[in-house]
């Protein structure tokens, strides 16, 4: 968010532009730079809310082709990814949709990309989402140990 507030580009393209995007669920790969007690440990996270579906705030434009391109807008982390990660998606509470959509002015939506407040399911999952080859239900399984 820091880049965005000092950008006036970006930021009218959060007033004028911006969107939802739904997704089921999220993964972080601990940052060893950031968090050194994860140095040589590779391991990912899968992060998801309890109602497996959450809408991420985000900005798009058209390119010269006419195609929408969007980016995920990013916030400080929760004190559950802060262990593991410097940053997380902004995710838009349900109760906050028509907000998001409704808001003239950039002091309304600011308040809308603080931390998620609300629970969070996170667990470290398989290695098998690290592979561009795989998607699908396996992506999600929880680390055997």
């Amino acid at each position: 968010m820091e880049t965005l507030k000092r950008k006036p580009s970006l930021q009218k393209l959060l007033l004028e532009q911006r969107c939802l995007v739904p997704i089921n669920r999220f993964y972080e790969w601990p940052d060893p730079k950031v968090r050194p007690k994860y140095q040589g440990v590779k391991i990912r996270f899968c992060i998801h809310t309890p109602e497996d579906v959450m809408f991420l705030g985000g900005i798009y434009k058209l390119n010269d082709k006419g195609m929408a391109q969007f980016n995920v807008l990013t916030t400080d982390p929760t004190e559950q990814i802060a262990d593991f990660h410097h940053r997380m998606p902004v995710i838009i509470h349900p109760a906050n949709y028509k907000a998001w959509f409704n808001a003239e002015t950039l002091d309304g939506l600011y308040p809308l990309m603080n931390p998620y407040t609300h629970e969070l399911k996170i667990y470290p999952c398989s290695q098998y989402v690290n592979d561009g080859r795989y998607e699908g239900p396996k992506c999600m399984e929880p680390l055997k140990e």
